[in-house]
This record gives C-alpha cells, structure tokens and sequence, in this order.
C-alpha cells in the first residue's frame, strides 16, 4: 500500500494532502496582499509538478507550501504569479505552526494552546 493510501480509519494521507492544499488556497486569499505563488525557487530551482506558495505574515515570517500544478491557474487568476520565490527564511515545519497559531492568537483574546511538544523543529526536506 503506498502510504498515501493509510488511513487513521478516517482519512487517508491523500485525503488530508487535499485538506492542506485547500486550506492554504483560502489561507492566501484571506492575506491576498501578503501571498505569492512561484513554479521557482528563489535560487531558481523548481520541483516537477510542483510549485511553491505562500503568505509572508508580519511579524512572524513566512509560511509556505508546495502545491500540485493543478492549482497554477488559480495562482494566476487571482495574481499571486511571481517570476521567482522571496527568498525562504529557513523556517522549519514547527516554526509555520508556530506562527500560524500566533496570528491565530492575535486575532482574538482565547488563550490557544501551543504547538504540540511532539512535534520536530528540525528543517525538513520541503519537498511533497
């Protein structure tokens, strides 16, 4: 079974890549005036059916995913098309939750709770 297959008896990995995409596809919109979408890297480097996208949040830094090349067009339409990636700020995996809870955080007077401790600060492989 290939391991976008497993499931939690819920979901399976596809299923919850899928989420993630829309997600952030919505994410950009509600910060169109800080999202940016490139099919290269800063370096110029490019994944094959992948480009990368993301939101430059103030304050924070970045937060940025690789998406399918399906979602190009709408990259485009919504103007987000950029020749080139900013620069990426060596944000890991935990630092995006971290930040994406302390714009959360900031938006309202809930105390949210942290990122959960099992999770890795290491930098990862971005690639999907």
């Amino acid at each position: 079974m290939s391991a976008g297959k497993q499931s939690d008896g819920y979901h399976t990995f596809e299923d919850l890549y899928e989420h993630r995409h829309w997600l952030f596809v919505h994410f950009m919109l509600d910060y169109s005036g800080l999202a940016w979408a490139s099919q290269r890297h800063s370096d110029g480097s490019k994944l094959d059916g992948w480009f990368i996208a993301g939101v430059d949040l103030p304050g924070e830094g970045q937060v940025s995913y690789h998406l399918p090349m399906r979602f190009w067009p709408a990259m485009v339409a919504f103007g987000f098309d950029r020749p080139k990636a900013p620069k990426w700020d060596g944000h890991t995996s935990r630092d995006v939750l971290e930040r994406l809870r302390n714009r959360a955080a900031a938006q309202c007077s809930v105390e949210f709770p942290g990122v959960s401790e099992d999770l890795s600060s290491e930098q990862v492989d971005h690639a999907p």
